[in-house]
């Protein structure tokens, strides 16, 4: 299994887990340095259902481990859930997402990730 594999996701302080290697999944469709959730929009179908499996046996894996995790864009309180950044070393996919988990203020990690 490729892209956001179990063994790819990777601790990364107390306030994000990175999902590394989504670009490794079939068919995916590269926009370099897109933000993650630009770019799986812009995915087809198959791939978008593709992540949402792999996302949700992560999820899972991780919740064994007994962190409680969600997807940084719909993550309903970074107080109480570690956020899970999709990204890809090669293509720099959700890499500008990855660098700015801390930030907890959506609007200004909206604004910061619009800033080129």
């Amino acid at each position: 299994m490729r892209g956001c594999r179990l063994p790819a996701i990777t601790a990364a302080a107390d306030h994000c887990a990175l999902c590394s290697q989504v670009d490794r999944m079939f068919d995916w469709a590269v926009l370099k340095d897109a933000p993650m959730q630009e770019s799986l929009a812009q995915q087809k179908d198959y791939v978008r259902a593709e992540f949402e499996r792999r996302m949700q046996q992560a999820v899972l894996a991780l919740n064994e481990q007994g962190l409680n995790v969600a997807l940084y864009w719909s993550n309903p309180d970074p107080r109480k859930y570690v956020n899970i950044v999709p990204t890809s070393a090669i293509t720099g996919e959700g890499a500008r997402e990855s660098l700015l988990g801390p930030v907890e203020d959506r609007t200004l990690h909206s604004a910061v990730l619009a800033a080129d």
